[in-house]
């Protein structure tokens, strides 16, 4: 009796309450008991600090000549004073401020989809690189530095704001892959996500990739190739919206995502739906409604009518459900702060 007492005591303290079907993260704080219920690949880890730089790295990286010709193309990573160190809190880390990173992080147990369901988490992403004109070693004193570092030098604007660009994003992702919960796709613009078949990913994308035609300010997109092998460029994106406001900008946002299966006839009549030509084959008999809200939870910042069942192959209405993340050149920490997900719509 006394180890059952122990074992429900455990499970309250580490944030996870509920049975398999439905759970709560309400933090990720490992300090008291291990977090149960996840299967992490990759980069991604559990840690207790936002911008724990036990390693050195803040996040600064130049990327084009410097004063020695020999080390024209070298990347420079600069020590971060410990005062520059932010406060501690826990989190699932998906990516840490480090270059060409790929993390995955999976709820053990599928879950049922079919009939709708919703969820809702917290992200923060910061410590992004930076992008600077030239950078000199100065090698008495092991010192670099740095000149000309401009916020919007690989970046572009926000409603006119020049922004800091790191890479790439994460991504809430729905799949029945082969891999099951080892599943991890490819770093940089893939965003982990990308190689993982008869997938569905909601990416928040904070890089601009334009040679695959992508925003050239930070974007979220809805990617799927059905049940073949899914990629973040297109044919697969079913939707593209540019974002206007900066959210990769260091600070908490709340994002909920449902699944309704039938035509919410309410979000249509407010201009919320879109989609590309690519959704039209994704439109079949039991049409649903996706919908994304960020910061606002009562109004959707778009949706989309798609057939789940038809556009993944679900094992008897079930599929996993998880996060990815990458960096590629250019990088920035990608934290997941609490997660709950419902088998219900409502």
């Amino acid at each position: 009796i006394i180890m059952i007492i122990h074992a429900v005591i455990a499970i309250a303290l580490c944030g996870f309450q509920g049975a398999w079907a439905d759970f709560v993260y309400s933090s990720f704080n490992t300090s008291l008991v291990p977090i149960i219920g996840l299967q992490l690949r990759g980069s991604a880890a559990l840690e207790n600090c936002f911008g724990d730089l036990s390693d050195g790295f803040n996040g600064t990286v130049v990327l084009s000549e410097t004063t020695a010709s020999s080390r024209s193309t070298t990347t420079f990573i600069e020590r971060a004073p410990a005062a520059s160190r932010s406060a501690c809190e826990s989190a699932l880390r998906l990516t840490p401020e480090r270059p060409h990173r790929a993390g995955s992080a999976w709820y053990v147990a599928r879950q049922f989809v079919e009939r709708g369901f919703s969820t809702t988490f917290t992200f923060k992403v910061s410590n992004r690189s930076r992008t600077c004109a030239r950078a000199t070693e100065i090698a008495d004193v092991s010192f670099v530095l740095y000149e000309n570092c401009g916020d919007g030098s690989v970046g572009g604007s926000v409603s006119g704001k020049a922004y800091m660009s790191g890479g790439d994003g994460f991504a809430f992702v729905l799949h029945n892959h082969d891999n099951d919960t080892d599943s991890l796709g490819g770093s940089g613009s893939a965003l982990g996500y990308g190689g993982i078949g008869n997938s569905l990913a909601i990416e928040f994308d904070a890089f601009s990739n334009q040679l695959t035609g992508e925003p050239n300010i930070p974007h979220i997109s809805v990617r799927t190739l059905g049940h073949g092998v899914n990629s973040a460029t297109d044919p697969s994106s079913l939707m593209v919206v540019p974002y206007e406001f900066d959210f990769a900008d260091g600070v908490a946002h709340q994002v909920k995502i449902t699944f309704v299966p039938d035509v919410q006839h309410e979000y249509m009549q407010q201009g919320k739906f879109s989609g590309s030509e690519n959704l039209k084959q994704y439109i079949r008999d039991k049409v649903g409604t996706l919908c994304v809200f960020v910061d606002d939870m009562a109004s959707p910042a778009f949706c989309l009518p798609i057939d789940l069942a038809y556009t993944l192959r679900l094992f008897s209405g079930e599929a996993y459900v998880g996060f990815t993340a990458a960096t590629g050149a250019s990088w920035q920490v990608h934290d997941i702060t609490s997660w709950s997900f419902q088998e219900s719509y409502l």
